[in-house]
């Protein structure tokens, strides 16, 4: 039948891998604002689902462009990444990785 999982409600800093079966896997994260991931490929074909506040992201030699809650991302895999929060206040997402 159904598996029912939680993930954390807070306004801290979290990564959290929440489901990794069947070839995909699902983490939820909130991001602190003025953090930034360091610059990697993606390991996977990526989407990104935008639950709160706003997503800077940065893909191969592009400029940074800005998401916001309500959106959904699709990265192709092997595509240089960088993302991460430059506003003042947290956002939260969950990624799925395919």
């Amino acid at each position: 039948m159904e598996k029912v999982r939680e993930f954390a409600l807070s306004a801290d800093d979290i990564f959290e891998e929440l489901v990794e079966k069947d070839g995909y896997r699902l983490n939820h994260v909130i991001i602190k604002p003025g953090k930034i991931f360091p610059t990697h490929p993606t390991d996977a074909n990526i989407t990104i689902i935008i639950v709160d506040g706003i997503l800077t992201l940065k893909l191969e030699e592009q400029d940074p462009c800005h998401y916001n809650k309500g959106q959904i991302i699709e990265i192709a895999k092997g595509v240089s990444s960088e993302l991460g929060n430059t506003s003042e206040a947290r956002t939260e997402v969950f990624v799925i990785k395919s």
